[in-house]
């Protein structure tokens, strides 16, 4: 990607291979950023969390993603055990977004399942077998209740205040298909799928901002599998950690329409394009001085008068001289840029 950026804005040919070759020693500049995004995504008021297989030289993985609608965050596993999410998402008081897969339900965590996933899975038994009538009338009146849901959304957003009235259409439903006796197999089937996961299908009808699919993780499932399609079965454990280490960077700028190449050039800042709110602590050096050289303050007097007027965010430090001792910083002077 960054030769392709380089030949594109420059006109610069660059082979692949040189940064091949080169990228472990300046992949690691980029972890405190890195490390960051994920405290983005630990602070979101909603997390959608999606997995993928990645076949390694000798071994399997997986990929983990944690998106929002604006940053992406990439982790490795050799399992497919949630053990570390229990770990990762203690205390976590927001709602995850996930597919069915069971280890999700082992998080003690308020959750909303995909829609899209039911929707998808309901329409494909469907299509090979368009003559069970019993299984066809129920796809289609839960397909009624989701449009009519989506037709509030599209009007109104995703507001609680809206969507609550169609608490009385799920109620219906449930007691009209899923409650009583049916004969058909795949009629039966559905229905106990349904029932397992039936408040975690609607838990966004009661919260502002709760999507009802998992477009943001599945889109960003997308951008590592077109990179596994060229490495599979010929990438080390390693090789993975650090191509998901700079993804991570890569998608939150697509997801946040900053250029990923203005990013590396340190001409654009992982605080750009998001609440403030939802910045976790102070950001990692590197970021804190671009954004003070953006103020051109140019010496030490306009930083305490910056500073005293009360324009400081809560994201860059009072005292960086002591925040940042041992993790970037050198004087006052390359601090604001002198």
């Amino acid at each position: 990607m960054i030769s392709r950026l380089l030949e594109e804005q420059f006109g610069i040919l660059s082979s692949g291979m040189y940064f091949v070759q080169h990228q472990y020693k300046w992949w690691d500049k980029w972890q405190p950023e890195v490390d960051y995004l994920w405290e983005i995504v630990r602070r979101s008021p909603v997390i959608h969390i999606d997995e993928t297989t990645v076949k390694l030289s000798k071994d399997r993985g997986y990929v983990w993603v944690f998106a929002t609608p604006h940053t992406v965050f990439y982790h490795f596993t050799l399992t497919r055990e949630p053990d570390f999410l229990r770990e990762w998402l203690k205390g976590y008081e927001g709602i995850i977004v996930t597919d069915s897969y069971p280890g999700y339900e082992t998080l003690k965590l308020k959750q909303q399942k995909c829609l899209i996933h039911i929707i998808r899975d309901l329409n494909d038994d469907l299509f090979k077998n368009p003559f069970d009538e019993e299984y066809k009338a129920m796809v289609v009146a839960f397909s009624k209740l989701l449009r009519k849901i989506i037709e509030t959304i599209d009007l109104y957003g995703l507001k609680k205040n809206h969507l609550r009235k169609h608490k009385k259409d799920v109620d219906k439903f449930s007691q009209q298909f899923l409650e009583g006796t049916y004969k058909s197999g795949l009629y039966i089937k559905y229905a106990k799928r349904l029932k397992k996961h039936w408040e975690e299908l609607w838990t966004f009808l009661d919260y502002d901002g709760v999507p009802w699919n998992n477009n943001n993780a599945e889109a960003a499932a997308k951008a590592f599998a077109q990179h596994r399609h060229g490495v599979n079965g010929r990438i080390s454990e390693q090789g993975v950690k650090d191509y998901i280490k700079m993804l991570s960077l890569a998608q939150t700028c697509r997801y946040r329409s900053i250029s990923f190449l203005d990013l590396l050039r340190r001409e654009a800042g992982i605080w750009e394009n998001i609440p403030k709110v939802l910045l976790p602590g102070v950001l990692p050096f590197g970021q804190a001085r671009l954004y003070i050289h953006n103020l051109k303050l140019k010496h030490r007097k306009a930083w305490r008068e910056w500073k005293e007027a009360g324009k400081r965010p809560d994201f860059i430090p009072e005292n960086p001289n002591e925040v940042y001792l041992g993790k970037g910083w050198f004087d006052w002077y390359d601090w604001v840029g002198y």
